[in-house]
């Protein structure tokens, strides 16, 4: 895909039915055609897409791949991606959306986190099953639209255990690891979240003791009303900023780091007008005596401020 083509990207919802959360888009008039690239899209469940006949291109990501009747894609939620039929061919599909934590609530609890980890982290590679190599994932998908296409007993039933044998077949083509992961994920996400907590900690109080000393004992210009504007900011909800902060970041090669976390918590209106409000209570006749002896103010800030307002910083 060209980096000159703008390329649009929307949110497909689906709102799978809370009893059994699965629908199935049948028959033989969803066909990709080749047409250019102008939009993708990412939807909030599982997609299961069964390609039987046909040949094209399969966008996902951010990476492109040939595709080529009759295979299997996997598309976990909130994965951009798309697939367009190659030139001179139409690619024919039926669907599958699911909610796998919706529709078996009874699943093992390793199994579902072994799931989880598997659909966070499949590549763009490991999203697609050809039928020659794993002809298993195919037939059962296959016998799943079948069945969803059906009016027989016991059809969801039927749907449900079909789909958990499909489901272990993907953990199977994952390695043998796979199931072992979730110990080890635990692991990592409790240091993730320590790094960032211990992180954000830290910058918080740098920056709200730094601001809050300006604000209370640095007579500047226009210091009152700049206090104000940025007390005013605590108004603005998060649903406001919360898109033109992605943007940001991904303009920023922030994104799926720690950074995009830590950044927006290492500042806080709140830490600031608290510490302003305590450094106001610290005698100027310190500060100005410091300032003759002929401390800076990053000085005065950490050799006397911070060590009279250990009780605000805790």
């Amino acid at each position: 895909m060209s980096e000159a083509q703008k390329i649009a990207v929307y949110y497909r919802h689906f709102d799978l039915p809370a009893n059994f959360p699965v629908i199935a888009m049948l028959g033989d008039r969803w066909v990709s055609r080749p047409e250019p690239i102008r939009w993708i899209h990412f939807h909030n469940c599982l997609e299961f897409g069964f390609l039987y006949e046909g040949s094209g291109l399969f966008y996902i990501d951010g990476e492109t791949l040939p595709v080529e009747g009759p295979c299997v894609t996997v598309i976990p939620q909130n994965v951009r991606h798309l697939v367009r039929s190659a030139e001179g061919s139409l690619c024919h599909w039926n669907w599958l959306f699911v909610d796998p934590a919706q529709l078996m609530p009874d699943m093992s609890p390793r199994i579902s986190a072994a799931l989880n980890h598997l659909f966070r982290t499949l590549s763009a590679a490991e999203c697609v099953f050809p039928a020659g190599e794993y002809p298993q994932v195919y037939e059962l998908l296959g016998m799943i639209l079948r069945e969803m296409g059906s009016d027989l007993p016991f059809r969801q039933e039927m749907v449900r255990e079909l789909l958990s044998s499909l489901f272990l077949l993907l953990l199977r083509r994952g390695g043998s690891e796979v199931t072992s992961r979730p110990v080890r994920q635990g692991m990592t996400s409790m240091l993730n979240s320590l790094f960032v907590a211990g992180t954000i900690t830290v910058g918080q109080v740098l920056t709200s003791a730094t601001a809050g000393y300006a604000f209370a004992k640095i007579d500047f210009r226009g210091r009152d009303k700049v206090f104000l504007g940025y007390l005013a900011t605590m108004m603005v909800p998060f649903q406001v900023v919360m898109i033109p902060q992605f943007i940001l970041f991904r303009k920023l090669g922030l994104t799926n780091t720690h950074w995009a976390l830590i950044l927006p918590g290492m500042f806080t209106v709140f830490g600031v007008f608290m510490l302003r409000q305590f450094f106001q209570g610290i005698p100027d006749e310190m500060i100005e005596a410091a300032r003759l002896d002929g401390c800076s103010e990053f000085g005065i800030l950490m050799r006397m401020v911070l060590p009279l307002s250990k009780a605000a910083l805790s």
